[in-house]
C-alpha cells in the first residue's frame, strides 16, 4: 500500500463564497476553474493502480459545480473504480440526490466547514449558511452512507464565551467527529 494515506487530487481552483475569515481566494481566487472530468479520473485511477485505495479531493469546495461533481462520479462509476474519496463542502451545496451519487462512486467522509453553532457569528463572518441548514447536511450526509466531519472555528468576530459554549454544545448535538481551530488573523 501507499503508505496508507489517501491520494490527494484537485479537480478544480477558486472559492466564490467570500467568508471573512479565510483567506484562500488570495491562493486560488473566486472564479472557478474545472479541471477536465475524464483527466481527474485518470489521475484518480492512476493512484488507484499506485496502490491507494483512498483519494481525497483537496478542493475548496469540491461541491460547488453539480455537473462537475456528477461528470466525475459518472466516470469513477463506469470505470469501475473501487476506492473511498474524501471530500470538502459546503452545507449549502449538497441535498439528497448529489450526496447518493456521490456515496455511488465511493465517498467515504464529507467535510463540513460549519464554523459556529451559532447563527449571529455565521452571518458576522459572511458564511451565507444557517444552523439548520448544517444540521440537515450533516443528517442527510448520515443518510445517504458518508460519514460528515465537522470544521468549526472558534475566535471569529464577535465570539463571546456564551457563542463558544454554543458552539462546543452545537457540534456535540451532531454526533459526529469534529475539530476546533483558533482563527488566526493574517496581515
Amino acid at each position: 500500500l501507499a503508505m496508507r494515506v489517501p491520494a490527494s487530487v484537485l479537480t478544480s481552483r477558486g472559492c466564490p463564497t467570500g467568508c471573512s475569515f479565510c483567506v484562500g481566494y488570495r491562493m486560488t481566487g473566486r472564479k472557478g476553474r474545472f479541471r477536465d472530468p475524464l483527466r481527474v479520473v485518470d489521475e484518480i485511477e492512476a493512484a488507484r493502480h499506485l496502490g491507494f485505495e483512498e483519494v481525497c479531493i483537496d478542493d475548496d469546495l469540491f461541491t460547488r459545480n453539480r455537473r462537475h461533481v456528477t461528470a466525475i462520479c459518472d466516470e469513477i462509476l463506469r470505470r469501475g473504480l473501487k476506492l473511498k474519496l474524501y471530500i470538502f463542502a459546503r452545507v449549502d451545496t449538497v441535498d439528497e440526490a448529489l450526496l447518493r451519487k456521490l456515496r455511488e462512486a465511493g465517498c467515504a467522509m464529507i467535510c463540513f466547514g460549519l464554523e459556529s453553532g451559532n447563527q449571529r457569528i455565521l452571518d458576522l463572518a459572511n458564511k451565507r449558511a444557517t444552523v439548520e441548514r448544517a444540521r440537515r447536511a450533516v443528517e442527510l450526509s448520515k443518510a445517504a452512507g458518508i460519514s460528515p466531519l465537522g470544521s468549526f472555528i472558534l475566535g471569529l468576530p464577535g465570539e463571546t464565551r456564551e457563542t463558544m459554549d454554543e458552539t462546543v454544545a452545537f457540534a456535540q448535538s451532531l454526533g459526529i467527529p469534529h475539530g476546533f481551530h483558533l482563527l488566526s488573523p493574517f496581515p
